[in-house]
């Protein structure tokens, strides 16, 4: 097991602490092997941090985004949802050039776009080392952020964490505040960042 799972347990449990109602939304995970059966027809091979994100959880049920905010504007995608962003986002002309073949969507924003998980094949491909994960905030128009902007996908669930943890995004009144919005320099350090 690496990282990513210990990660996200804390950071369910960073829910469960401000009883935030997507820790009672969470959906069981899904097998390996059927997230690589539901991906196989798209010639798409999940990462293994793609693996353990829908083996912690298969998304969250809810119909308000209030019921399954996990930061204050993104949702978890369940694995069926995954695949429509993945058509209406990646699969469009011209992006197969642009992105590496196993970006898969795991989470979508109230503004449209998608984070998306992608491992990359080797450093000279432009990402990380050792072939990590790493994850882009991807817009239906393509906005495609340059590989500087593409951290490690266990750098973007710290970073929600440590929001969490810290109280910069509480729990209040039944919305997911984002008490950083008032600082412009807190804004500017992580403008980086999923």
């Amino acid at each position: 097991m690496g990282e990513l799972p210990v990660l996200l347990a804390r950071l369910e449990a960073a829910w469960r602490a401000q009883n935030m109602p997507i820790a009672s939304r969470l959906r069981r995970g899904v097998a390996e092997a059927d997230l690589r059966a539901a991906w196989a027809p798209h010639g798409v091979t999940p990462s293994q941090e793609t693996v353990e994100w829908f083996a912690w959880h298969d998304g969250a049920d809810g119909e308000m985004w209030s019921d399954v905010l996990c930061t204050p504007a993104t949702r978890l995608l369940t694995v069926a949802q995954s695949l429509d962003a993945y058509t209406s986002h990646l699969v469009v002309s011209g992006v197969e050039e642009l992105m590496f073949p196993t970006w898969v969507p795991v989470a979508g924003t109230m503004h449209g776009s998608v984070v998306a998980i992608g491992c990359t094949e080797s450093p000279s491909a432009g990402g990380a080392e050792r072939g990590e994960s790493l994850v882009a905030n991807i817009t239906e128009t393509l906005e495609i952020p340059d590989v500087q902007y593409r951290p490690p996908v266990t750098t973007m669930v710290r970073w929600w964490i440590e929001r969490h943890e810290s109280g910069t995004w509480r729990w209040e009144d039944g919305h997911l505040v984002d008490h950083a919005m008032a600082d412009p320099s807190e804004t500017e350090r992580l403008s980086g960042l999923v």
